[in-house]
């Protein structure tokens, strides 16, 4: 077994849990996952954990799926992408078309609830 280093970053009764890149066998990162978010939610008292990773990150999605979390949403934002010079081509009101200046990245938000009692 390796190590894993998991964070939680806490703001009031919620949290967000992140880790560096770091490689480690799905076992090692889900048991990682596990044990920081029981940590958080039952040992700080944290009501709410929210992790966002990339939507291709299958092994970190398998590893909070493990932990109880669930998937909430997806966040997407523009990546820009420098201008290549070669393809620029006029409109017709004259300003400088670009074709692909920009992407799309995706990326999965998930959460991981503690419910109170009374």
């Amino acid at each position: 077994m390796s190590e894993f280093l998991v964070e939680v970053d806490a703001d009031g009764d919620a949290g967000r849990l992140r880790w560096g890149e770091q490689e480690v066998d799905l076992a090692t990162l889900s048991r990682a996952v596990s044990l920081a978010s029981d940590d958080a939610l039952v040992g700080r008292g944290l009501r709410r954990l929210q992790v966002e990773l990339p939507a291709w990150d299958a092994p970190a999605r398998t590893a909070l799926h493990r932990a109880g979390f669930r998937l909430e949403g997806r966040l997407r934002s523009v990546i820009e992408r420098p201008r290549a010079s070669t393809t620029t081509c006029s409109s017709t009101r004259g300003s400088p078309w670009t074709p692909s200046t920009a992407r799309t990245a995706i990326r999965g938000c998930w959460t991981r609830s503690c419910p109170r009692s009374g």
